[in-house]
């Protein structure tokens, strides 16, 4: 079978690809927020800079309703797809095992247990029967027990609840011999099967087919609220794909799993299942892959903070990216709303982020260009030159140095290590003067005559003696400190793999102190092999925002430098995870607790890595009522009514400094705080403590609804 490798399917500016030199794709308008123009308080704008991008347009204060979107699309996230409605997506129970016969469950447990060995013996012989028959019917076997998978245990077939059974029986009809075999598909060529379901039915619906049946959202009442947008397959074909920066690996099994899926559309056409449908072509389901990767959301059922779904929503890339966004989207079941964050004056455009606000700047810019194509973010925000933002104590490492700044990572250049080698010089000049000037004299000084002007001329010739050392001290550094200084700084680029390649002779002599002569002839070939190696990358450098101080990313001789610590704190971060899906709660709590203070105290207290590793710390301590869809549902652990107040408080006040925005976070922390002060204020001791925390309970009380106005729109 001819293979077609993914750097040969160029689908680009939209689902509608070609193969061959790339065009731009004009920018044109969604159909549907075009029919809704008059209604939306907000229109949509082309301009060279900013793209295609939505302007407001009169005055909109704080938590006003900018946008509702329905999904275009939606499906159900595999690893749930059997245990809830592929409509609601509320819980549904799930498949039951089969019942055993009668006649079996009549006969006693020893008999019934023996029954089922018996059982279990006769499918272990058959299947070692099959695997004699040979590999290429194996592999054939194989093949047809993966499509023939039941029909009651597939997650790609739909599954409804009594409220929405038959909503979408005309499309499931249509549509479910290819979803029988989907899963198959998936396994095979490593997809997620996600993917393969949002492609087929905005394949089949641009031939017409009937759109799926999704359960109207709760939309605020009131004469503000603008009207509901629901995106089609015309609007879809609008979005820019981003096929071109996904990985290799991504684009290979895409490109892999969409060939085994166009085979499927195209059975489809020629079953007449679908009348007048004609499949799109291989590259234009490739180009749609990368187009949908900007549109989906998580989805759940209302009033629920699970997201066992999936929907396309066209329509919010209208909005343009910025790291310090005028407004903000939140999934509310399946619909989703934009408000804005603050006053928004008339002509302004809309934005929104698309990344972790909290996340440090070279991650941003990582994540826009990776996941939406964007080569770098120019919000104001960004354009703020890192030693002056708040962004700097979210990668910060305190500088040892000055002890008052953090250290923040450099791009890679070669200019770098040309000023640490300066500085290094410097510092080891610095250090030769000053141990040439706290070496005690051994020489007669000057004799005592009791006069004042010989007190003067002692203390004179004392001066001169000094400045005499100092002037001999510098005049030794520059033949032998900075040279010491040199062979330290040459010792620790070695050491870091970066000291430039040498010619083979020079190679062969430096080794230790040795001469070339004398050497043997497989001694001179190692070093001329290792002189020849390939030049290893430049090292990466860290400079502090205060004394600008520059360190190498890693340490040596036992000194930790800042990359190895911002890796330390990584790793103790993920492995605390894996400790908390295992149940060791105590272990995941002391290794959290580590990198919440800093890694003995290197990272600042606004690292994003000591800010992470204080959520589920949060929930460790507040375990049994955290907030569930931002409802209380139990109590408080004995003794960590403290440790939740102080972390909750922390991490409410850590995001507020750093980029004074309403978050759905920050509603989750204030609500953490806030039961957590009532607990200390309904079990103090004293009528003073108890009415400060019922103070501070009152603050909470002022912010949540502020929060939840902004957010949610709830009064």
């Amino acid at each position: 079978m001819a293979g077609t490798k993914a750097s040969e399917a160029t689908p680009n500016g939209g689902s509608a690809g070609a193969q061959g030199k790339k065009k731009v794709k004009a920018q044109q308008p969604l159909p549907a927020v075009e029919a809704l123009a008059d209604k939306l308080p907000f229109c949509v704008e082309v301009k060279p800079k900013l793209g295609r991008h939505t302007v407001a347009k009169a005055d909109l204060p704080a938590g006003t309703l900018v946008m509702l979107e329905e999904p275009a699309f939606t499906t159900t996230r595999t690893r749930v797809g059997l245990h809830v409605c592929h409509r609601c997506f509320a819980s549904i129970p799930p498949p039951s095992p089969p019942k055993r016969s009668k006649a079996l469950a009549d006969k006693p447990a020893a008999e019934q247990q023996q029954e089922e060995a018996n059982q279990q013996q006769q499918i272990g012989t058959a299947l070692e029967i099959s695997k004699a028959e040979g590999a290429s019917a194996q592999q054939q076997g194989a093949a047809e027990e993966d499509e023939q998978v039941p029909a009651a245990l597939n997650p790609c077939l739909p599954r409804y609840c009594l409220a929405c059974a038959g909503k979408n029986a005309e499309l499931d009809a249509r549509l479910a011999a290819v979803r029988a075999r989907l899963l198959a598909v998936c396994k095979k060529h490593g997809v997620e099967p996600e993917l393969l379901q949002l492609l087929l039915l905005l394949d089949t619906g641009r031939a017409g087919v009937k759109a799926q049946d999704i359960p109207a959202g709760l939309v605020p009442e009131g004469a503000a609220a603008p009207p509901v947008v629901r995106c089609g397959p015309a609007d879809l074909d609008q979005i820019p794909s981003v096929w071109d920066r996904k990985s290799e690996g991504w684009r290979r099994a895409v490109v892999s799993a969409t060939r085994a899926l166009h085979q499927e559309l195209v059975a489809l056409a020629e079953s007449g299942a679908v009348p007048g449908y004609q499949p799109s072509s291989l590259v234009q389901l490739q180009g749609a892959a990368g187009a949908i990767a900007l549109s989906l959301q998580g989805i759940g059922p209302e009033g629920s903070s699970t997201e066992p779904g999936l929907g396309l929503f066209p329509a919010l890339n209208l909005f343009a990216h910025s790291c310090a966004p005028n407004c903000a989207y939140v999934v509310s079941g399946q619909t989703l709303q934009v408000r804005t964050l603050g006053d928004v004056p008339a002509g302004m455009p809309l934005t929104v982020s698309y990344v972790p606000l909290y996340d440090p700047r070279p991650a941003r810019r990582d994540n826009l260009r990776q996941q939406r194509g964007l080569p770098a973010c120019g919000c104001e925000r960004c354009a703020v030159p890192i030693e002056q933002s708040n962004d700097r104590f979210l990668e910060g490492v305190w500088c040892l140095r000055c002890r008052t700044e953090v250290l923040v990572q450099l791009p890679q250049s070669d200019k770098w290590e040309q000023q640490y080698m300066e500085q290094q010089e410097k510092e080891a000049a610095k250090f030769a003067v000053a141990a040439a000037l706290s070496k005690p004299s051994h020489g007669a000084g000057p004799k005592k005559i009791g006069a004042k002007r010989g007190k003067k001329a002692g203390t004179t010739a004392l001066q001169d003696q000094a400045a005499g050392a100092g002037a001999a001290a510098v005049e030794q550094v520059q033949e032998q400190g900075v040279a010491d200084g040199a062979e330290r700084v040459a010792a620790a680029a070695a050491e870091s793999h970066v000291q430039q390649a040498e010619p083979e002779g020079s190679a062969m002599e430096k080794s230790n102190g040795e001469a070339a002569s004398g050497e043997s002839p497989s001694e001179a070939a190692a070093a001329g092999a290792a002189a020849s190696k390939p030049q290893p990358e430049p090292v990466i450098f860290w400079r502090c925002c205060g004394c600008g101080h520059l360190e190498r990313a890693r340490g040596h001789g036992g000194y930790s430098g800042p990359q190895d610590v911002d890796e330390q704190a990584s790793t103790l971060y993920s492995q605390a995870l894996m400790y908390l899906q295992m149940k060791g709660v105590s272990q995941a709590e002391a290794m959290l607790d580590f990198v919440r203070n800093g890694v003995n105290a290197r990272l600042h207290p606004y690292n994003t890595h000591c800010l992470d590793a204080m959520e589920p710390l949060l929930q460790i301590q507040a375990r049994g009522w955290l907030a569930l869809g931002m409802e209380i549902i139990g109590r408080m652990r004995k003794g960590d009514t403290v440790n939740a107040f102080n972390t909750a408080l922390h991490l409410w006040e850590a995001q507020r400094l750093l980029l004074d925005l309403p978050t759905p976070a920050q509603l989750g922390y204030l609500l953490a705080f806030q039961e957590a002060a009532r607990t200390k204020a309904s079990s103090a001791s004293s009528a003073v403590v108890k009415k400060q925390f019922e103070r501070k309970v009152k603050a909470a009380t002022i912010e949540i609804a502020y929060l939840r106005k902004v957010l949610y729109g709830q009064q």
